[in-house]
């Protein structure tokens, strides 16, 4: 399973549609996520990731949105990936709500 599989997998537990890097005809509330970084190792001249750093981005046009996070935020959680940061945003041309969190995952044996 790659990193992005293995993502989809811990969102795809959620109700609300997500997909990598966009949604096509989105509905008022959806998740993208992207590769957002790596941290490197070396092992017998090979660089391999030792640690990938996702984004996950919540959209939504409701206001109250709060619950969504946790749900976010647990189910990222239970397929290990730990959260490193989260921030507010707010798109003025859409009027849309845009939560970005960051998630860092441990390069592990099932993750290639």
């Amino acid at each position: 399973m790659n990193i992005r599989e293995k993502t989809k997998k811990a969102l795809d537990i959620l109700t609300i549609p997500c997909g990598y890097q966009e949604i096509v005809n989105p509905p008022e509330t959806y998740i993208t996520f992207f590769e957002y970084d790596y941290e490197y190792e070396y092992s017998e001249d090979e660089v391999i990731p030792a640690l990938y750093i996702i984004q996950v981005d919540l959209w939504t046009k409701n206001p109250k949105y709060k619950s969504l996070e946790k749900e976010i935020i647990e189910a990222m959680k239970n397929e290990d990936f730990m959260l490193d940061d989260e921030e507010d945003l707010y798109e003025k041309d859409t009027k849309i709500y845009h939560k970005a969190f960051r998630f860092k995952l441990e390069n592990i044996k099932e993750v290639e």
